[in-house]
């Protein structure tokens, strides 16, 4: 299936076809405007695959609106999960759209108070994160408003997608997953803890248009290697409850693949299941 996408994307972008954007959210359009470059010689044939739309809409579970676009199966099909609001101290005005999520692991007690200090830290550090996660898989929503406010979970030595230090908090979301200093305890991440970092990445996905490519970790970003964290993280368990989370990951590609969105590439997962 994804080297057939990788084939597709390639035929696509390529010859004739190179305004087919102007499309990607109208079917029919899109389906007109590539018979009429030479897609097919057969005049029955756009009309055959344009009659599919509808039995199509109905097997993804999606809607059909005017005009042909169809809605975001992104938007509709993943739940929001549940949380508790914590304010945090530290925050930031953001001035530009989300991009991005880091997870981080707290290397603290591996406890709530892990999500205490983050709220409100008392020994002069000005840190801050959007969301914990803990062992039983309860979550914690430290930002008021995310498309308002940034955190201050990552920022020294780091670098990604273009941007430096202080300014890749201002477009990412930061989750730190509860965990001890030592890794002492048992499993080191409950499978509670791991479905629960999974369901919140894949509706901040949902939410704020994110690729599962700018999902990444501490260590990925940090220049100095002076971090690793998410420490031990299971990420194959992780990914199998992202893509679950949308209905499995062929489904995900349909829904956001077209707009332009997701960079469907199991590299970068492959880069993940090493940190």
């Amino acid at each position: 299936m994804q080297e057939f996408i990788r084939g597709y994307w390639r035929f696509i972008s390529s010859g004739p076809y190179e305004e087919w954007q102007k499309y990607r959210s109208k079917p029919d359009g899109y389906i007109d405007y590539i018979s009429n470059h030479g897609y097919s010689a057969d005049r029955n044939y756009p009309k055959a695959v344009k009659s599919l739309f509808k039995e199509a809409s109905n097997l993804l579970g999606v809607s059909l609106q005017s005009g042909g676009s169809t809605d975001r199966i992104s938007g509709s099909s993943v739940a929001k999960p549940n949380w508790t609001d914590l304010q945090a101290k530290f925050l930031n005005r953001r001035a530009g759209p989300v991009l991005g999520i880091i997870l981080h692991d707290t290397a603290g007690s591996g406890t709530h108070n892990d999500t205490i200090y983050l709220s409100n830290p008392q020994d002069g550090r000005k840190v801050s994160v959007d969301f914990t996660v803990e062992r039983d898989g309860g979550i914690w929503k430290l930002n008021p408003d995310i498309r308002a406010y940034y955190c201050n979970h990552a920022g020294r030595a780091t670098a990604w997608n273009g941007f430096r230090n202080a300014r890749v908090n201002s477009v990412t979301i930061g989750i730190e997953i509860v965990q001890k200093s030592d890794l002492s305890l048992s499993p080191i991440y409950p499978s509670a803890q791991v479905e629960a970092v999974a369901n919140l990445c894949a509706w901040l996905s949902s939410t704020f248009n994110i690729s599962n490519s700018h999902i990444t970790t501490h260590r990925q970003i940090i220049t100095d290697g002076s971090r690793s964290d998410p420490r031990k993280f299971p990420f194959e368990e992780f990914w199998e409850a992202y893509w679950a989370a949308f209905g499995g990951r062929e489904m995900f590609v349909a829904s956001l693949a077209g707009d332009g969105v997701i960079e469907d590439e199991s590299e970068d997962e492959g880069s993940l299941n090493d940190a």
